[in-house]
């Protein structure tokens, strides 16, 4: 018998590792203080592929802040398409807390009724939690160089197209909660 699935229980260092551990493009960090109205800011960094391994570990011990990183390596100092230099992964987050039928249903559980109705689709590498919903993560073997940005790119909007479907139930007017529109994005971190 294979095993298809192996659940992992790791934080953001290993997160990171598993994301990261093939390239050594530079890597952006972004934290968010959800407890402080006030001063609830996104901050934003772009560190050295070693240094961000290092800020990631030391910002996981502050439980108070959501903290992110760059899913795909960054070749300058700004998390924009014209420096992503390695695309690493393939992910899709799945906006499903306002979706009545979806919104109370953990990770485990959306993956098991994605994988029914879309049995073709390989299993992720990753799935998470991700504070609205839930992202599903695939770690490429290799990653890709920027070149790849268009086959990427039609990869994510297939993945989306193909998950519309489960957003059918949500009110008329509410826009579908499926996204991971731009090489580029910051997905929470493993248990941040």
């Amino acid at each position: 018998m294979v095993t298809r699935q192996t659940f992992l229980d790791f934080g953001p260092v290993d997160h990171h590792h598993l994301v990261h551990g093939r390239h050594g493009n530079n890597v952006a960090v972004c934290t968010r203080d959800p407890h402080n109205a006030k001063d609830a800011r996104w901050t934003e960094r772009v560190y050295s592929h070693d240094d961000s391994e290092a800020v990631l570990l030391a910002l996981a011990s502050n439980t108070d802040h959501d903290l992110y990183f760059s899913q795909n390596g960054i070749g300058g100092k700004r998390r924009t398409i014209p420096f992503i230099h390695s695309l690493a992964t393939v992910w899709l987050d799945l906006d499903i807390y306002n979706i009545p039928g979806l919104a109370d249903i953990d990770a485990e559980g959306l993956l098991e009724r994605v994988l029914s109705e879309l049995p073709w689709l390989p299993i992720p590498t990753f799935i998470c939690n991700s504070g609205r919903g839930v992202y599903f993560e695939w770690a490429l073997d290799k990653p890709l160089h920027r070149d790849g940005l268009p086959r990427w790119q039609a990869v994510i909007d297939a993945l989306i197209d193909q998950h519309k479907p489960l957003a059918q139930t949500r009110p008329a007017g509410m826009p579908p909660g499926f996204s991971a529109l731009s090489a580029a994005q910051t997905p929470r971190a493993a248990m941040s």
